[in-house]
């Protein structure tokens, strides 16, 4: 069995990435939501860490922002976890998922691997 000192462990990731939590576990997969595929709970997190920006993305969604502003968050979001090159819009990272992987496989393309439209 493992114990976690809970005031270091957020002292260590810091308040930002605490508040982001809740929002990391929804989009990563919980008991009520499905994750997106190939993306968990560790990779996402990691994304988070690393990146103020998409941290900003996060925050943008969690203060209730207009629908505008949430719908274009959450696809940058979900285009920087599945690998966003600078200036490529979901559908371009889409169709470059696609291609690699007609490209390298030997068997059909599964939709479930794309990221979600």
């Amino acid at each position: 069995m493992r114990i976690w000192n809970i005031q270091k462990t957020k002292q260590d990731m810091g308040e930002q990435l605490c508040s982001l939590l809740p929002f990391i576990h929804a989009i990563s997969g919980c008991d009520t939501t499905f994750r997106m595929f190939g993306i968990g709970m560790g990779a996402a997190y990691k994304k988070f860490k690393s990146s103020v920006y998409i941290q900003d993305l996060a925050q943008r969604i969690m203060t209730y922002s207009s629908k505008e502003n949430v719908v274009q968050a959450g696809e940058e979001i979900v285009a920087c976890l599945n690998g966003y090159v600078e200036n490529e819009g979901l559908d371009l990272l889409r169709y470059r998922k696609f291609a690699s992987k007609v490209v390298t496989g030997n068997m059909y393309v599964q939709v479930q691997t794309l990221p979600p439209i």
